[in-house]
């Protein structure tokens, strides 16, 4: 399985957004214990859990980008729904298997969504906020 850990390169500089991304993260390290006992009804609700995180957190950080004028504010919401999207199909496939290679896959697809969100779709606004002398 994908090893996922906090790395400093990830902060964003904003606590909020920051500390919503180390609870998805610590969230997903949860689900991969889940996955490695294997415990299926805590798989569940951890991934239940994750898609509440994971939505709050994109309501967050538009209200957030919003209040700074990003200009590409429309385009990370678009983002947003369709990790959004993504999560809710992976959750579904994950509740169809009944097998540890099946939650192994559904784990790593789970891993994408942290590494998409974190690494390719925050990181994009970070330069805008840096620009701005809102973050270092």
């Amino acid at each position: 399985m994908v090893k996922i850990e906090w790395l400093e390169s990830f902060a964003i500089g904003i606590k909020a957004i920051d500390d919503d991304h180390k609870k998805i993260l610590q969230t997903m390290q949860d689900i991969q214990v889940a996955v490695e006992k294997p415990d299926y009804d805590l798989c569940a609700s951890l991934l239940d859990e994750l898609v509440i995180l994971g939505a709050a957190h994109f309501a967050n950080e538009e209200e957030y980008l919003a209040e700074v004028s990003y200009p590409y504010i429309e385009e990370h919401i678009l983002y947003h729904q369709e990790l959004l999207l993504k999560i809710k199909a992976v959750k579904a496939t994950c509740m169809d298997t009944d097998s540890q290679d099946g939650l192994e896959e559904c784990f790593n697809s789970m891993a994408e969504f942290l590494i998409d969100d974190i690494i390719a779709g925050d990181l994009q606004f970070k330069s805008y906020l840096q620009a701005r002398g809102l973050v270092k």
